[in-house]
């Protein structure tokens, strides 16, 4: 059937099935609807609810909102129009997952055409006509506030999202209050007034002014509502101009923003920085601090211009974000307590050292120290009582192990309360004498930090029940982190040549809050080099494997393990040697001497005869490792072909169940998994194999962890794996029980990362509603979105986010201009230092200039370019300033390219398109006004600008304009 002799819903479901990318969705329903002759807003009806009807559904097909992003991109349909499809379908109870809300909702906080300041909803809306469709209720009027009541009840909720919250915000922030919803919907909606956050609240308030008014008096009630909303109601006014933007005055000093805000995100930023910036002089004294933490100082005068009250708010926000931490032990809570009490005291020594010019550290910190303690000071007694209350849990459950015995608390490492180990460490540092530390301790004594036992030997000596109270005074104690970190790296550097306590390894990757402490205070791509270069990349000793074969396969084992563990928890790039173990190898793709290995292990592992040690003298436990899944891979082909039954596959993969080869099944369970997902229906088998080993107990709970994120990712209704679970017989339940024991969920997903970034921008830009998590699931975000996409395709996001403000900021500045700073100026795991600058001013500024456009072109009225506008001139002068502060050299990179880059863009408007390409003659199209008006604005505000020609000179080049 041709595809103008279908209806569109049709149509939209056939490009779904056929897997259409959204880049030729587009033009393909533009096209269809061109055909039709509908009117503007009937096209954009008839698309939405054409789109929206292949989202009811408990699995929606994931490209649906790529289509719908891209339609909003290309203004085939308006993000205004989308909101109130949106709005009617959860309305009428239209099957709407809460993902696909969230989604939804973060589309249109992503694009908000349609709901710009100006703009208004009104009180009441008329359900759209579906051409062709119909709709017999297409007459009726519903009020808005109707609407809106199943997204409010929602918001009530303690978990509701923080994007559909935004998202309601937005909505009831341009509702027109007049006329009045009627009585009963507007008594309902003032019965969650005090359930609603609070801006929510005051905007829901704000909305109901006008039915309020129409019960009692109107001037004198309307009045005092809007008082008690404390929220500005007025809109930008258009601008009335000759056809241009004016040229935005750039203010002075740090860029405008909540400091606790954003030093907030730059802490957690460089938490999360640490797995992957080295720091090689962690054993220094003091330690030398890596990149990562001064940054924090580095960007200071970028956030706030008085050293004494960024230094507050530091050392207030540092307490803040660990404080939030306390219920639960957790890789963040641990890591945030040890850069509170040992990063933070370092880096306020370093930056006193420093002597920074017109940015040096204040002398007095017994002040800023006093007001936190005494401003925080519930928080700060309550994580005292969490970190003595789980103590004495550990110890008691520690107790009731008869085999073990008695815990007896590790000599000279004591636990203390919060203040007393961060004054501790500020005195070793030599930031507070001994009159200071008694005033601020309200003089009960400190103790004088001295090294007890070795906390290293402990760990390696302890049984399994007293791990956990052991690695609770690792992380708590005052100096025990830095002890224990510093014993292991001298311990992993000191291999081969001088062997690991026995058991070390293995009981260091099973307890999570071990790793925290290492990793807390070494930073986690430094352990992982060490462990590369002395335990799995080391030559074969084929005299030691000759002496003891099971014990050489053993010790390297608990090494892979120990590798396993920290990349998992540190969310790392694994090394080649963990690459190689999670793929499989066919025969004809093996030589001899991996054919010779890979038929003697299942010779072993599946015939009559057992592991002897000439199979172990023929194979390096690194090749073992290798060729592992290979192995498992060869006995499922045999037992498809009828070659093995199933009793003998079993009895095969039970030596996997003992320490000589258990320490193999990482790199084994992330390939089945893998091959799961690739197989689909015809995984039957490697679901069995997968089944036996987790059921069976046989992977270690370090590797489970590990691997079972990529394990509940097959359990989830998405994967579309349930007809194969029920036709194998496959212990779906058994399998999700294991998992549970250890809390453990499926791994994120990356396919819409792009969007995911797209929401994440929406809640920086409502922080006053957003979850304490917020800094983190943005930073997740901008990781993903790095891991999948191009570096250009994310700052092109960032650009397109900056030139559509919120229309809930109502003439403010847009608070995601500062966050924009950050994102692309501060290194991300996937890039390279200032490279999401780079790409803004080499590929996304000049892209705005481009004859197609899709963020500044001909459809957009001039005078509503100068809020975007003005958002645009700030975010880019203090990207230049920000990277300035974070790598000088590089900084002065960035802005050449960006003055040369103005300058040959102003040079396209002299010659007004008439400019040939000497070699293929052909005529510059040259820019729309739009386009024009948005490059002097620019060009002009930064030209202007004293702060960036104080800096970089050549900016007085932008002065004045070719007009």
């Amino acid at each position: 059937m041709a595809n103008e002799d279908m209806e569109l819903p049709d149509l939209v479901r056939s490009a779904s099935n056929r897997g259409l990318s959204a880049l030729k969705f587009v033009p393909l329903v533009t096209s269809w609807l061109a055909k039709k002759a509908l009117e503007d807003q009937q096209s954009q009806d008839a698309l939405t609810d054409a789109l929206l009807s292949c989202l009811v559904s408990p699995h929606p097909p994931a490209n649906i909102l790529g289509y719908l992003t891209q339609c909003l991109l290309k203004s085939t349909i308006t993000a205004r129009t989308l909101a109130i499809h949106l709005l009617i379908y959860i309305y009428d109870g239209r099957s709407l997952s809460e993902s696909t809300i969230i989604s939804l909702s973060g589309l249109v906080m992503g694009s908000l055409t349609g709901l710009e300041p100006t703009s208004t909803i009104p009180s009441s809306l008329n359900r759209p006509i579906i051409p062709d469709i119909g709709s017999s209720d297409a007459s009726q009027s519903i009020p808005t506030l109707s609407l809106l009541l199943p997204l409010l009840r929602q918001c009530t909720l303690p978990a509701a999202p923080a994007i559909v919250i935004s998202f309601v915000h937005l909505l009831l922030s341009i509702l027109e209050k007049h006329p009045a919803p009627p009585l009963d919907v507007g008594l309902e909606a003032g019965s969650l007034l005090q359930l609603l956050p609070e801006q929510l609240g005051l905007r829901l308030r704000d909305c109901l002014s006008g039915l309020m008014a129409d019960l009692t008096d109107q001037n004198q009630l309307l009045n005092t509502t809007q008082q008690a909303s404390g929220l500005p109601i007025s809109a930008i006014p258009p601008l009335e101009t000759r056809g241009d933007i004016p040229v935005p005055a750039l203010p002075s000093g740090p860029l405008q923003l909540p400091l606790a805000k954003a030093l907030q995100f730059t802490i957690i930023h460089a938490l999360s920085a640490s797995r992957w910036t080295p720091s090689p002089h962690y054993a220094a004294r003091p330690p030398r601090l890596p990149e990562n933490y001064s940054n924090i100082i580095r960007l200071g005068p970028q956030l706030c211009s008085d050293p004494a009250t960024f230094l507050l708010h530091l050392l207030r926000t540092a307490v803040n974000i660990h404080n939030g931490e306390y219920v639960g032990s957790t890789f963040r809570g641990g890591q945030r307590w040890i850069f509170m009490t040992e990063h933070l005291p370092a880096l306020i020594r370093w930056w006193k050292d420093q002597n920074i010019p017109d940015w040096a550290c204040p002398e007095d910190i017994v002040t800023p120290l006093s007001t936190v303690f005494e401003l925080e000071t519930s928080p700060i007694e309550q994580k005292n009582g969490y970190v003595s209350g789980v103590m004495k849990q550990y110890i008691s459950a520690a107790d009731m192990d008869e085999e073990a015995g008695s815990f007896v608390h590790p000599e000279g490492w004591m636990l203390c309360t919060e203040q007393i180990t961060i004054l501790q460490r500020y005195s070793e540092f030599g930031l507070l004498n001994s009159q200071q530390l008694a005033s601020l301790s309200s003089n009960i004594s400190i103790p004088s930090h001295t090294p007890g036992e070795s906390l290293m030997h402990r760990v390696a000596s302890a049984s399994k029940s007293h791990i956990r109270p052991i690695s609770h005074i690792v992380i708590y104690a005052p100096g025990a982190a830095r002890s224990f970190a510093t014993e292991i790296m001298e311990c992993i550097s000191a291999c081969p040549s001088v062997p690991p306590p026995e058991g070390l390894f293995v009981n260091l990757a099973s307890e999570p809050d071990l790793l925290t402490a290492i990793c807390g205070y070494v930073n986690s791509a430094t352990i992982l080099e060490a462990i590369q270069q002395h335990l799995l990349d080391v030559a074969d000793d084929r005299g030691a494997r000759a002496e003891d074969p099971q014990g050489a396969l053993t010790r390297f084992g608990e090494a892979v393990i120990l590798a396993e563990a920290l990349v998992a928890i540190a969310e790392l790039d694994p090394p080649e040697l963990l690459r190689d173990a999670r793929r499989s190898l066919n025969l004809p793709s093996m030589d001899e001497m991996q054919k010779s290995c890979v038929n003697g292990w299942v010779k072993a592992l599946f015939g009559p005869d057992g592991i002897d040690d000439q199979v172990l003298l023929v194979t390096s436990p690194a090749d073992f490792y290798r060729l592992a899944p290979s192995l498992i891979q060869q006995a499922i082909t045999a037992t498809a072909a009828g070659m093995l039954d199933l009793p003998t596959l079993h009895s095969g993969l039970s030596y996997f169940s003992q320490s000589l080869l258990s320490w193999s099944l990482g790199g084994i369970t992330d390939w089945l998994c893998t091959e799961i997902v690739r197989n689909g229906h015809l995984s039957a088998l490697h679901l069995n194999v997968l089944q036996n080993l987790v059921c069976s107990g046989a992977l270690p709970v370090a590797l489970l962890r590990v691997t079972g994120p990529a394990i509940a990712s097959l359990l989830l209704p998405t994967s579309g794996l349930a007809p194969v679970f029920q036709s194998s017989a496959f212990d779906a339940r058994g399998v999700q029980s294991k998992l549970n024991e250890l809390n453990i969920a499926p791994q994120l997903s990356s396919v819409n990362a792009l969007e995911d970034l797209r929401s994440e921008i929406q809640i920086v830009r409502n922080l006053n509603l957003a979850p304490e998590s917020w800094a983190s699931s943005l930073i997740k975000a901008m990781e993903r979105a790095l891991r999948v996409y191009p570096t250009a395709s994310v700052s092109h996001l960032i650009l397109e986010q900056l030139l559509q403000p919120t229309s809930a900021l109502s003439g403010e500045l847009d608070p995601f201009t500062a966050f924009s700073c950050l994102l692309l100026d501060l290194r991300f795991k996937a890039t390279s230092p200032i490279t999401g600058s780079q790409s803004f001013i080499d590929a996304s500024i000049p892209a705005l200039f481009d004859v197609d456009s899709a963020i500044v072109n001909d459809q957009i009225p001039i005078s509503n370019l100068l809020l975007p506008v003005t958002s645009l001139c700030r975010a880019t002068k203090h990207i230049l300033l920000f990277a300035s502060a974070l790598n000088a050299s590089q900084s002065d990179t960035l802005a050449h390219h960006l003055i040369d880059e103005l300058l040959h863009l102003r040079a396209r408007i002299s010659t007004d398109g008439q400019e040939k390409n000497a070699k293929v003659k052909r005529r510059d199209p040259g820019m729309n006004s739009q386009q024009k008006a948005v490059l002097e604005a620019l060009a002009g505000a930064l030209g202007a600008d004293e702060e960036l020609r104080d800096r970089w000179s050549r900016f007085g080049e932008l002065v004045g304009s070719p007009r």
